[in-house]
């Protein structure tokens, strides 16, 4: 698998692994569970909560991971790296299909925080065209990228690269360092 190796286009100056979403998935269905339980106008109003800041918190995290991707893309393009430059997959355009799909997913949380604020009787809710175009016609979209676009097309190019140059540094007597590419 290729990961950047140099420490210039890094955020961090630090080695930090990627890091999961501290759980945000959770909220939206523990919100659910307590709507759907509740007895009094209180707890219902808590579940509500608890969902609406589930989905700001979504949109928190994937906004960072934008920032993230958006700086080792300008960084990498301004100083280059000779593997960045060597790499025979077209990592460039899966950047920019990154891109894409994270625009049409943070449409699609916006709207859902939006249909969740305004609640059951809101427009976004009682109205099932939002819901189509705002909601499945972007996942729709996302998952027809995904398909033209998909990430095993770099991942076994990778594999058979590597795989090359292990097999051409042992026939040559030397030994092959996947970081000094």
């Amino acid at each position: 698998m290729w990961y950047p190796s140099s420490s210039k286009q890094s955020v961090s100056p630090l080695p930090i692994p990627p890091l999961p979403t501290p759980g945000t998935e959770t909220y939206t269905p523990t919100g659910g569970v307590l709507i759907s339980s509740a007895d009094t106008k209180d707890k219902e109003n808590t579940g509500k909560g608890v969902i609406v800041g589930g989905l700001f918190l979504q949109i928190i995290f994937f906004s960072l991971f934008i920032a993230v991707t958006a700086t080792f893309h300008r960084r990498i393009l301004s100083q280059p790296t000779i593997r960045s430059q060597t790499l025979p997959v077209p990592w460039r355009r899966y950047i920019l299909v990154l891109y894409a799909v994270s625009a049409l997913i943070t449409v699609r949380s916006i709207f859902r925080v939006v249909e969740f604020i305004q609640g059951p009787r809101g427009t976004l809710m009682t109205n099932e065209v939002y819901m189509y175009v705002f909601d499945a016609v972007l996942m729709f979209l996302v998952s027809v990228v995904f398909n033209v676009y998909h990430p095993r097309t770099i991942i076994t190019k990778v594999d058979k690269v590597t795989a090359a140059m292990r097999l051409e540094s042992r026939m040559a007597g030397g030994s092959y360092d996947s970081e000094s590419v």
